[in-house]
């Protein structure tokens, strides 16, 4: 087999014994599709945190190049981070989204309103707007801008920056399935994803998206009390963070936290101690109740 490649198609030759001459295969590639991929879009970040450097990092493992991202932040540190990347940087937001197929909101949700009053005027009618703010609808978009755009609404969350984050997705309906399914693939390279209705972005936002700040501040708990007890600080994280993977693969693998606490617990004994003086001190409704201030707070940003 002999392939050649043309600007826009691959030649596919197939030689064969019983053929007198070559069969000619040509498989059509769009300019900007090869697997699913996008290859020529380009992708502009407004706003380039820690979620916006998770997003690039792992997409740029073979998923896009740098010459593909633009990068606004009017922070001069931030900008200096994406040239060292290789990334370009513009001096505004309407320059970013004039140049761009996809731009990702990556921004507080409190100051959505005034971005979006500062590019509406750049946007065209086939670009795709990628917003990762709680609370932030597509409907509210939409009416910023003045008209029915693309927009998929994200939520990841920061394990993103270790290619071990999650991420629920949720699109307008004027947003064409190979849009949604690019975005849906820069995100898989470094998060599981999980396409919800939007309405239940903000459950999402309190269970997985402020997840990881639970996680940590539980950890945090745990790791001083082992320093209280005796431990080296490194020793107490290292046992407990490796103590949270184990646990958490025990719980995707059996699913029931019930018996997998039971599997732990023996009667009268030293985790029994423990969780008693948890129950009595209201731990599990409290964090029940954690997680609805969380889902409020997502409620309200979205007024």
């Amino acid at each position: 087999m002999d392939i050649k490649f043309g600007t826009n198609e691959v030649f596919i030759f197939f030689l064969g014994n019983q053929l007198k001459k070559p069969l000619k295969c040509i498989i059509v590639i769009t300019p900007l599709t090869q697997g699913g991929f996008l290859l020529s879009a380009k992708i502009g970040f407004i706003g380039f945190g820690n979620i916006a450097q998770a997003i690039v990092k792992g997409a740029s493992k073979g998923y896009i190049t740098p010459e593909q991202i633009y990068i606004y932040d009017p922070l001069p540190e931030k900008t200096e981070l994406a040239t060292r990347y290789g990334f370009e940087v513009c001096q505004s937001e309407p320059e970013l989204v004039s140049k761009c197929d996809y731009v990702f909101l990556t921004v507080k949700p409190q100051i959505y309103a005034e971005i979006l009053s500062k590019i509406k005027a750049s946007l065209a009618h086939e670009m795709c707007i990628v917003s990762v703010a709680a609370g932030k609808t597509i409907s509210f978009i939409q009416q910023s801008v003045g008209f029915e755009c693309r927009v998929i609404r994200a939520m990841p969350n920061t394990p993103l920056l270790v290619g071990s984050g999650v991420c629920a997705l949720s699109a307008s309906f004027s947003t064409p399935k190979e849009s949604f399914d690019f975005i849906t693939g820069l995100f898989s390279v470094c998060a599981l994803t999980e396409q919800v209705d939007e309405g239940m972005l903000n459950a999402v936002t309190a269970v997985s998206g402020s997840g990881p700040a639970y996680v940590f501040a539980f950890a945090r708990a745990v790791i001083e009390a082992g320093e209280q007890a005796g431990l080296s600080a490194q020793t107490a994280m290292q046992l407990f963070t490796s103590t949270l993977i184990g646990s958490a693969k025990m719980i995707q693998q059996y699913g029931n936290c019930g018996k997998l606490i039971e599997m732990v617990a023996s009667p009268n004994g030293t985790t029994e101690a423990a969780l008693n003086h948890m129950q009595e001190n209201g731990f599990e409704p409290l964090v029940k109740s954690a997680v609805q201030a969380c889902l409020r707070r997502a409620e309200e940003l979205s007024k």
